[in-house]
């Protein structure tokens, strides 16, 4: 019931995360981060638990891989879920359950990870990738926008989209003076658009920092 991109950038030290979907408030419930330990998104049939779950395994130094099977293992609806997750390595993985309602599909990329269900499009997911990796002179931020764009432009969710976010995370982040983008569009008729609007105004005077 999502389409989303989970990316990592090891020189800045930033994971970052961009979702849409025909739920409203999905920025609320996809993206689950913890500090020095890595990003999940639970979508298909959205399961927060699930997303904690691979990170308690992920803090026990449990290779990602083997934390979202062991994860798997204890959820009778495995089936129905997908998973899109990066460890504080960076180091992707990504789970679809045979029982998503498709179209699914995740891809894993050098810098990124893009999942999706309900999509519109079987080249969607696709084309997230190819516009994050391609435009590697921008700011993350820039790129996962674009990829969501990207996704939406060719289809998006099938069933049309409702919310969309836009996150970005840094372990040192809030006790450094960068500000970061945090964005929410909990509903709207064009939620992707908006968070463009809202990202152009985030950054319209420039670099963002905090005011001591």
């Amino acid at each position: 019931m999502s389409f989303s991109i989970i990316a990592f950038d090891e020189e800045e030290g930033l994971f970052g995360s961009a979702v849409a979907s025909n739920l409203i408030a999905i920025g609320g419930i996809i993206p689950v981060y913890r500090k020095a330990v890595g990003l999940v998104h639970a979508q298909g049939q959205v399961f927060p638990k699930g997303a904690e779950s691979i990170l308690d395994f992920l803090q026990k130094g449990i290779p990602i891989s083997q934390s979202i099977d062991l994860t798997l293992t204890a959820d009778e609806n495995s089936p129905q879920r997908q998973y899109l997750a990066c460890d504080h390595g960076g180091n992707f993985d990504a789970y679809s359950g045979d029982a998503c309602n498709p179209i699914y599909e995740t891809i894993i990329s050098k810098n990124c990870v893009v999942g999706g269900n309900i999509l519109n499009h079987s080249d969607i997911v696709g084309k997230m990738v190819e516009t994050y990796e391609v435009n590697s002179q921008l700011p993350m931020a820039e790129r996962l926008l674009l990829s969501l764009e990207r996704g939406e432009s060719i289809g998006g969710d099938e069933r049309g989209t409702k919310s969309a976010s836009l996150k970005i995370y840094s372990d040192v982040h809030p006790h450094s003076n960068k500000r970061l983008p945090d964005l929410r569009v909990d509903s709207h008729r064009t939620p992707v658009t908006e968070l463009r609007n809202l990202y152009n105004e985030f950054n319209a005077n420039g670099p963002r920092t905090f005011m001591y």
